[in-house]
């Protein structure tokens, strides 16, 4: 394939949703004005789903001294996933310069729902058993993404229903059309029969009879009927060129219904993925809490237990041999921390006593 068939093409993106508003979102949080915000790239040939190269650059805005220029390219087999990946990685290079802008809002999530989809499988495949913090992270990384793909439906349905009116409106003016058509049709059907009347008279009356009044009357309205011929063909050349607009809209529309039906079985294929990957983690961080409560409560009846039997033991010794008094644990320190501390006083007594 020659470079001739490649094509150019730039724009805002807007009409993308997804990634695309995410990104927006994200730059008019902090205050960088979108409206300089580009998409440009080229597309090989003249379709949708064709191989597309997209870059995408973010200017610098003198209101955020610390946000530096970002440009990323991206190249995918359709314009809408290539806009899709510039967008995701336009974000995590926005999310690197603006950190600390956006650590306190609800977007300092987003980098991590800005990878691909099957990493998060893998991620939730191996993960570990005390990490709580992670798993609410990607609770709202997959809620956050939910959201935009939401948005995404929203355009696509906004489309339809713009497609929708126009169809309606041109079935109105086509049934208007052939109104007027079927007034003309009578109206040439009474001018054939009032010349056909007039052909008869005027074959059946005499030569002497034949004026030159009734020939320029006859003239005149032979005159009006070729008029009106020629404005039922116009009409008629109309009404085909309104047949061949309409089927070539009706063209169009089956084409975005049928790219409206694919979006939405990939949404809600990627919708079902992000409820099965919240429901596991969900699961695995009850089951995960469940497991410390029941470490915890063990190791407090462990510890109990220890004690009760240290000072049954110190109960035995005479008071003449102890060195040093029983000290109790700390109520704060439990587990572990309980442990050191005793092996610091009892190691303590121990080289006190050698």
């Amino acid at each position: 394939m020659s470079t001739d068939d490649w094509r150019t093409f730039e724009g805002s993106g807007l009409h993308y949703g997804g990634f695309c508003t995410l990104l927006r979102e994200c730059l008019e949080r902090v205050g960088v004005r979108t409206s300089r915000v580009l998409y440009e790239g080229r597309k090989r040939g003249s379709g949708d789903s064709v191989p597309t190269e997209v870059r995408l650059t973010v200017p610098a805005d003198p209101c955020v001294p610390e946000f530096e220029q970002v440009v990323v390219f991206a190249f995918e087999l359709s314009v809408a996933e290539a806009h899709t990946t510039a967008a995701r990685r336009a974000v995590r290079e926005v999310h690197a310069h603006l950190r600390d802008r956006l650590a306190r809002t609800p977007y300092r999530f987003v980098p991590r729902g800005c990878r691909d989809p099957r990493d998060l499988e893998r991620e939730a495949q191996e993960f570990h058993h005390d990490d709580f913090e992670e798993s609410d992270e990607r609770l709202r990384v997959a809620t956050r993404c939910i959201h935009a793909q939401d948005l995404t439906l929203c355009h696509y349905e906004r489309e339809i229903e713009v497609l929708r009116r126009g169809w309606d409106n041109s079935i109105g003016h086509n049934a208007m059309l052939e109104g007027q058509l079927e007034g003309l049709s009578c109206c040439l059907e009474r001018l054939d029969q009032t010349n056909c009347r007039l052909r008869d008279e005027s074959n059946a009356a005499p030569d002497v009879f034949k004026d030159a009044e009734k020939i320029a009357m006859l003239e005149a309205k032979i005159v009006q009927m070729e008029e009106a011929l020629h404005l039922r063909n116009k009409l008629i050349d109309k009404k085909r060129a309104q047949l061949r607009d309409k089927d070539e809209l009706v063209g169009n529309l089956n084409t975005v219904l049928a790219t409206k039906d694919g979006a939405i079985n990939q949404l809600h294929h990627r919708l079902h993925r992000n409820y099965d990957n919240i429901v596991h983690l969900s699961s695995r961080c009850y089951r995960d809490r469940d497991m410390v409560e029941r470490l915890q409560a063990a190791w407090e009846r462990s510890d109990r237990r220890r004690r009760m039997e240290l000072e049954e033991l110190s109960a035995w010794i005479p008071v003449k041999y102890r060195k040093e008094p029983w000290e109790e644990t700390p109520p704060a320190l439990r587990g572990p921390q309980a442990w050191e501390w005793r092996l610091c006083a009892h190691g303590g007594a121990a080289d006190r006593a050698g």
